[in-house]
């Protein structure tokens, strides 16, 4: 088994072979989070979490507000900075360290128990919901579907039955 992990570089290599326009915008270590992270309350809670483990401050009533502990309405003002307020700053000004790979690799080393569910969610609202309408502009042709993904193509080719690919 070989395990393959594709990141913002490959969509750059995509665009480039194709010669797709960049419509939006290069995705790499330093702003992954920042395009693609979705306000919603798992992806707060993760962000909390994470933020927990490196002695982040932020604004704990947003964790209650989001988890039901509070009977009246908040404004945003009162429960900022969120989690997710706190750790795309971080991503913006010390990407070196806090980034979609530390995130992620703290979660997972941490998490691998959490409920299929929550796992999944997670990566819906941090990857599938912010990537799949830049993947959709720059990579769909009207009229004629998607463009040929030569090297995906490649990629899938080589792959064995046992082959992880994240």
């Amino acid at each position: 088994m070989r395990l393959l992990i594709i990141g913002a570089g490959a969509t750059i290599a995509e665009m480039e072979i194709t010669g797709t326009e960049n419509k939006k915008v290069y995705l790499s270590m330093n702003n992954f989070c920042n395009n693609l992270f979705q306000d919603q309350p798992i992806v707060q809670e993760m962000c909390a979490l994470y933020l927990d483990y490196y002695s982040v401050p932020y604004n704990p009533k947003f964790i209650d507000y989001i988890k039901g502990k509070s009977n009246r309405a908040i404004d945003k003002e009162e429960i900022s900075p969120t989690p997710l307020d706190v750790f795309l700053e971080l991503e913006r000004t010390r990407a070196e360290k806090h980034n979609v790979e530390t995130f992620y690799e703290y979660i997972w080393n941490n998490f691998k128990l959490m409920p299929n569910d929550s796992w999944h969610t997670l990566i819906y609202w941090t990857i599938y919901m912010g990537l799949f309408p830049i993947f959709t502009e720059n990579f769909h042709v009207n009229g004629k579907g998607y463009k040929d993904m030569l090297l995906g193509r490649k990629v899938c080719e080589r792959l064995c039955t046992k082959d992880k690919v994240l």
